[in-house]
C-alpha cells in the first residue's frame, strides 16, 4: 500500500486514488493545502495497484520509455495573432488540442472551478477548451482523470491528455499500456506553487478591491508583452487589476511554496516520457533573435514518433526546428527542463507558512521579500569586504 513518510514522495498525481477499486485512499491536505493520499486501513486489500501507478516510484521505467527515439526541438507560434496574444507563449496548446477536438477527440486539461480552485476535465467542446487554455500556476486536482480517459480509450474515443510531468508520467503508467488513440503532453513545469498561497493571493485582492473576482488572466501580455509576467483580475463591480511582476509572482516562481517533490523532481530528463512536451521558449533571443515574437513563442519537443506525426500534420503554426544544444543544454534560461527547483530553507518556509495563516498576505510576502534583500546585501557587503582587504 501507498505508505508517504516523506512529502518529497508524492507529487500529489492523484493515481492512486483513482487505481484503488476498494475507495480505500483517502485525500488529504495539509498545512500548505497539498494534498497527499493516506490508506484506510479497514478498506485496503494490499493488492498493490496504489504503487504500480505511482509516477515516482516507477520513474526509472517511465524515463526509460522514449530514450531510443531523437527528440526534435520545435520554436513555434500559432499564425492567428489573437490566439497568440490570448495564450501563454506561443499558442502552443490551443493549436494542438483545438485541431483535435474539431476532429472529434477528447482533451484534458486543468481548468478554474468554485471560484479558482484548480482541477482537471476531460471535455470535447471547444467552449470548455477555452477554460484549459492559459497557465493556472498552483496545484491542480487530477483525480476522476485518469478512470475517465480510461473510460473512453476503452469506448475507442480519441484523447489527448495534457499536464505537468509527473501527471503525465501517472498517466502512463495508470494506463498500463500505450493506446493508438492516445496523445500524452506535458508542460516544461519549474514547481507548483501552494494551493494555499494561490487562495490567499485571491483573498487579498478581493478585499484589496472590495469586490470578487470574475475572472482572472495569468501571463497577461498587455502590459511589456510575452517576456513580461503580467497578472490581470477582472472584478464584479468592473474594477480592473493589472499588474507585471505583483506579489504572488515573487513567490510563485520562487522554492518557498514549491512543493516538496519539486525539490527532487523525477521528471527533468530529454526525453519525457509523454509524446510531446510544450512550454515557453525562454532564451529565444538569444538562440534565434529573428525568431523571436513579444506576444510569445513556444518551445515544442516531440518525444515519440507518433508525437511527431501528429505535430507535421497541423498547418496552424509557423514553425523552426532547433539542435537540443541550442535549445536546452547550452541555454541557460531552459535550466527547468534539467533542474529540479532549489530547495528552500526549512525555517524561513515554516515562518511563511505560519505568516500565511496568521496575517495577510501582502504583509507575509513583503517580509519575506525584504528578508531576501537583506540577505543579499549582507552577502554583498561581505564580498565588498573581502575584496578590500585583500587590497
Amino acid at each position: 500500500m501507498i505508505d508517504i513518510r516523506r512529502k518529497e514522495d508524492c507529487c500529489g498525481c492523484g493515481a492512486c486514488y483513482d487505481a484503488c477499486t476498494k475507495d480505500a485512499i483517502i485525500w488529504q491536505c495539509d498545512e500548505e493545502s497539498f494534498s497527499y493520499p493516506r490508506v484506510d486501513t479497514s478498506k485496503c486489500v494490499d493488492c498493490g495497484l496504489c504503487n504500480k501507478v505511482c509516477p515516482i516510484l516507477n520513474s526509472d521505467e517511465l524515463n526509460s520509455r522514449n530514450k531510443s527515439f531523437t527528440p526534435i526541438i520545435i520554436g513555434a507560434y500559432h499564425k492567428d495573432a489573437d490566439i497568440r496574444f490570448t495564450s501563454t507563449s506561443g499558442g502552443a496548446f490551443w493549436g494542438l488540442a483545438e485541431s483535435w477536438v474539431k476532429d472529434g477527440g477528447y482533451v484534458a486539461g486543468a481548468i478554474f472551478y468554485d471560484h479558482f480552485k484548480i482541477r482537471h476535465i476531460v471535455t470535447n467542446t471547444v467552449e470548455e477548451l477555452q477554460k484549459i487554455k492559459g497557465s493556472k500556476y498552483s496545484q491542480s486536482d487530477c483525480r476522476g482523470m485518469y478512470r475517465e480517459i480510461l473510460r473512453l480509450l476503452k469506448a475507442g474515443e480519441r484523447v489527448m491528455a495534457t499536464g505537468l510531468p509527473c501527471q503525465m508520467a501517472a498517466l502512463r503508467q495508470y494506463l498500463r499500456k500505450d493506446y493508438d488513440n492516445l496523445i500524452i503532453i506535458d508542460l516544461i513545469c519549474h514547481s507548483v506553487p501552494s494551493p494555499l498561497l494561490f487562495e490567499k493571493y485571491i483573498d487579498y485582492l478581493e478585499h484589496k478591491y472590495n469586490s470578487r473576482i470574475v475572472n482572472y488572466h495569468p501571463k497577461n501580455k498587455e502590459l511589456g508583452g510575452w517576456h513580461q509576467f503580467s497578472f490581470k483580475a477582472y472584478f464584479e463591480d468592473g474594477q480592473i487589476y493589472h499588474q507585471n511582476n505583483d506579489l504572488y509572482t515573487n513567490v510563485a516562481f520562487d522554492s518557498i511554496m514549491a512543493r516538496y517533490s519539486c525539490f527532487e523532481c523525477h521528471y527533468k530528463n530529454v526525453p519525457q516520457p509523454s509524446d510531446i512536451t510544450i512550454g515557453d521558449f525562454w532564451g529565444i533571443e538569444n538562440v534565434d533573435r529573428s525568431f523571436d515574437s513579444p506576444n510569445g513563442v513556444s518551445k515544442i519537443m516531440l518525444n515519440t514518433q507518433k508525437g511527431a506525426d501528429y505535430f507535421k500534420s497541423l498547418t496552424c503554426f509557423v514553425s523552426k526546428e532547433y539542435t537540443i544544444q541550442d535549445a536546452i543544454i547550452s541555454n541557460k534560461r531552459a535550466w527547468t527542463q534539467l533542474k529540479p527547483a532549489k530547495r528552500c530553507d526549512q525555517k524561513a518556509r515554516e515562518r511563511f507558512v505560519n505568516n500565511l495563516h496568521h496575517k495577510s498576505f501582502s504583509y507575509t510576502v513583503q517580509k519575506y521579500n525584504r528578508q531576501k534583500l537583506s540577505f543579499f546585501r549582507r552577502i554583498y557587503s561581505l564580498i565588498k569586504t573581502v575584496i578590500n582587504a585583500s587590497e
